[in-house]
């Protein structure tokens, strides 16, 4: 059903011509947050999506204060309602947009009532003719253990075994085989699960994984100790809610085996646990079907959970506007709210969920609300199960490259660019993923690298790649979450995990990779372009190790300007060297961001590295030039360190003459003192002075560092 004021929204003047355009006019809808959940309690549907979709945190903010003594008015947010029809809105979606608003803040810019500075909620119109046969609006079942459920499950599977490209590549079934795996019985019968090695293993068997989150509690695990016994028999009643419905689900899809990280890798061994994380491309790409329970922050919270049908199932509108024909619409939450609740489940979060995603044929998310299918070609869920939808279209992106790194291919002449912008991708997604232990940032991403390496055809260090490796020296931290937090919120572990010229040495952020590293492939030379430094050599310890780095250093040839050390985390300030004494110069427009603060910074010298000096963009006039922050103990006269990067953008001809005096100055006079190891360098592109932009010229007898970073 539908309260009063939401039937009055599908009811007497049309919604503005169709189009996406930005005059729609505004429907008064219910006074306040308030009055929207009594008329959910009462059972209107689109008041109770509208409650759905505003987070837990964000109904005190919206919510009218109490009214303490009688008959006072108060302020408090108001609702109104704007629908924005497809130009062929009885063909495709449409959107439907609550806002919550304090009043008086309303915009009249574009001639009506628009509010602004308001919460927005969508909701997603589907027009009914054309979407019959794509949205599900039959039974869904009370629960994800139920048999509609199932229904769809199995229905995805066949579509994804019989016509999916991509995905039929791997269906198990191939001669490798995982160390161990549980053994759950001939099919039909109900036996006690066991723990089977590789050598009991039969060839081309076919097997299930479990993707989870270990969480806080406490689940049973093969130890050295207790390995002989669950080669016996595993008692289910050990077992965990989750390890328990992921059995379930494995015999119901007839088969026999299943992998389950904590029950086939021996946790209290070192070396067995780093044999196994080395396999993770392997275990996960010859898997036949991948069970994620999503929804469940540990084991206590299993795959199937209760759910509101009403909530789930797409409510059938009839809208009669001006008189015209009724349409009738199928109303949903809206799809990227729908995903962004996804983003935010439990497992969704997990870092080693990345691998998993990207490396399993197929997987079948156990949500707190629904099942969802993700494979190499489609990504769909109970409500929107047609596998006729494009999910570009229909469906937005999870950020997850899913489709274009099952797409990679040895053949394509643009391989090496594809491969590059995927990986640049997955770190971005990667990086902000939790892990419970730092120390396995390497490891988590370790299946990804292995496969990414057959791609690439390079030297793998520590997350970053041989080929071009200048350019990915210029990753940076999210600089929105450094604006947001004041400070840097990424940090560097006390237990060594990667070098601090490696993305993979800070955790706690997102990372960015740089994207000129991504067209270097395509562009490796312009004359828009100065690469300003050289990687001599590099090197991480042990060698061709994907899963832990023990020590790695990093050769450059590069220019140097020493910092002041509170100008990292303010605008640059350089020192020139002047009369055998340094002075203060401010350089406007250059900006830091810093992976992570230096305990006190008095104990340090601070140095801008200069790397690359390009376009902000492809046909942009403005430029930036970049490089490395670095720091050096002032005992230590050998090693630097990466503590962030810095960028000179749009500057004029004054701020870059400032700037490459500085360098040029330093350089001559770590000549003369040898404070530094420099030496004058033959074919150096230098900055012509006054030319402003980025016009450089290659001269000898300019010096230049060699410096080692660690």
């Amino acid at each position: 059903m539908l309260c009063n004021k939401c039937e009055q929204v599908f009811r007497g003047d049309s919604p503005a011509t169709p189009g996406f355009h930005d005059a729609h006019p505004f429907f008064r809808h219910h006074e306040n947050v308030n009055m929207i959940e009594i008329s959910a309690r009462q059972g209107c549907h689109i008041c109770a999506l509208i409650m759905r979709t505003i987070r837990p945190d964000e109904i005190e903010i919206v919510r009218p204060p109490a009214i303490k003594t009688p008959g006072l008015s108060l302020g408090s947010y108001e609702v109104f309602v704007t629908i924005k029809l497809n130009e062929k809105y009885h063909q495709y979606a449409s959107e439907l947009e609550v806002f919550l608003t304090y009043p008086p803040a309303l915009n009249a810019r574009y001639g009506h009532n628009i509010p602004v500075n308001d919460r927005k909620v969508s909701l997603r119109l589907f027009p009914a003719e054309a979407y019959k046969n794509d949205l599900n609006t039959g039974d869904f079942g009370s629960s994800t253990r139920s048999d509609q459920t199932w229904v769809c499950v199995m229905s995805w599977l066949e579509q994804c075994k019989q016509f999916h490209r991509r995905c039929s590549s791997t269906n198990g079934a191939g001669s490798w085989k995982p160390t161990r795996l549980l053994d759950l019985g001939p099919l039909g019968t109900n036996l006690s699960p066991r723990l089977v090695e590789h050598h009991e293993i039969p060839v081309g068997i076919t097997y299930v994984t479990l993707s989870h989150c270990w969480g806080k509690a406490e689940v049973f695990r093969l130890l050295t100790q207790n390995l002989e016994s669950m080669k016996n028999h595993v008692p289910m009643n050990h077992l965990s809610r989750t390890f328990q419905n992921a059995i379930e689900i494995t015999r119901r899809l007839s088969i026999r085996y299943l992998w389950i990280d904590s029950l086939c890798i021996i946790q209290d061994s070192k070396d067995d646990w780093e044999i196994e994380a080395s396999q993770m491309e392997q275990v996960y790409k010859n898997s036949y079907f991948n069970i994620a329970a999503t929804q469940a922050a540990d084991g206590r919270g299993g795959l199937f959970v209760e759910r509101d049908t009403d909530l789930i199932r797409p409510y059938k509108v009839t809208a009669t506007w001006n008189g015209e024909e009724p349409v009738e619409f199928f109303i949903t939450e809206d799809l990227d709210e729908w995903v962004r609740k996804f983003n935010l489940e439990p497992l969704i979060t997990r870092a080693w969920v990345v691998q998993e995603r990207l490396l399993a044929p197929r997987i079948c998310h156990f949500t707190s609300t629904e099942v969802i299918w993700e494979c190499n070609e489609l990504w769909a869920c109970e409500r929107i199960p047609a596998t006729a939808l494009e999910s570009n279209y229909y469906l937005p992106a999870t950020k997850l490259p899913s489709g274009s790194f099952s797409s990679l291919s040895l053949d394509s002449p643009n391989l090496d660019f594809d491969a590059r912008d995927c990986w640049v991708q997955i770190v971005g997604v990667y990086s902000r993923s939790n892990l419970t232990r730092e120390t396995d940032r390497l490891a988590a991403i370790s299946g990804i690298a292995r496969k990414m390496q057959g791609f690439l055809r390079d030297d793998y260090l520590a997350g970053m790649w041989r080929k071009n490796l200048e350019y990915q020296l210029l990753w940076t931290i999210n600089p929105i979450e450094m604006t947001r937090n004041q400070l840097p919120p990424s940090k560097r572990s006390a237990q060594y995990i990667a070098p601090t010229w490696s993305w993979a040495s800070v955790n706690g952020t997102e990372v960015i990779l740089s994207v000129a590293w991504t067209f270097s492939s395509t562009q490796p030379t312009r004359a828009d372009k100065a690469l300003l430094a050289q990687v001599i050599d590099v090197g991480v310890t042990p060698a061709n190790n994907a899963i832990l780095c023990e020590d790695g250093f990093l050769h450059l040839r590069c220019f140097l300007i020493p910092v002041t050390p509170h100008s990292l985390t303010k605008t640059t300030c350089v020192l020139h060297y002047n009369n055998g004494e340094f002075q203060q110069e401010e350089i406007p427009f250059c900006f830091t961001t810093v992976d992570t603060l230096v305990t006190d910074p008095r104990e340090f010298s601070f140095w801008c590295a200069p790397i690359l000096h390009d376009r902000l963009f492809s046909g942009s006039k403005g430029t930036c030039l970049q490089g490395l922050l670095l720091y050096r103990h002032k005992s230590d006269r050998l090693c630097f360190r990466r503590c962030g990067l810095f960028s000179l953008n749009n500057a004029g001809s004054d701020d870059l003459d400032r700037f490459w005096k500085g360098a040029y100055h330093y350089g001559k006079s770590a000549l003369l003192t040898q404070s530094l190891e420099s030496e004058p360098c033959t074919n150096i592109l230098t900055y012509k002075m006054g030319s402003g932009g980025i016009n450089y010229k290659r001269r000898s007898g300019i010096p230049q560092f060699k410096i080692i970073i660690k």
